[in-house]
């Protein structure tokens, strides 16, 4: 639960979760743009599939968990 939450002060554990969770956002925006390219998406169409399937994955468990 507390990794979740705003991070205190030398709580590094939960800094790199926030860290992870925004990269993963940053990530997700990316790949939704490239899906949009055609050949882009045609060639990377497995990987595109793959990263959605775990981005979901995690941001599902980090909604159960604030929920718990």
């Amino acid at each position: 639960y507390e990794l979740l939450e705003k991070a205190r002060e030398g709580d590094r554990l939960s800094v790199v979760v926030d860290a992870s969770i925004m990269a993963l956002i940053v990530a997700n925006a990316l790949v939704v743009t490239l899906e949009t390219v055609r050949g882009i998406e045609s060639a990377y169409h497995g990987f595109f599939v793959a990263f959605e399937r775990f981005s979901l994955a995690v941001f599902a468990a980090e909604y159960l968990l604030r929920l718990w």
